[in-house]
């Protein structure tokens, strides 16, 4: 048997904006991966540095960081970056 083409496994999830107080349902396509600086150096003599995931709301524009994401929608996300 061979797989012809994966399925890209679905998620969401329903977060609200601390800036304009908006309610968002944001899926992996939304989420956006970073190491900033200081993280790194927080991290240095980590075996793997790790970074954050985040979106930004569409309304305010304000940063909202992303927790509880699962292990396989973390890898999708950190590949695109």
């Amino acid at each position: 048997m061979k797989v012809i083409e994966k399925a890209k496994p679905k998620w969401s999830q329903r977060i609200k904006c601390k800036g304009c107080e908006a309610v968002l349902e944001i899926e992996t396509e939304d989420l956006k991966y970073e190491v900033t600086e200081a993280m790194a150096v927080a991290q240095q003599y980590a075996e793997e540095i790790k970074g954050q995931y985040y979106v930004n709301c569409p309304e305010c524009g304000m940063q909202l960081i992303v927790k509880n994401i699962p292990p396989l929608i973390e890898k999708q996300v950190q590949e695109r970056y």
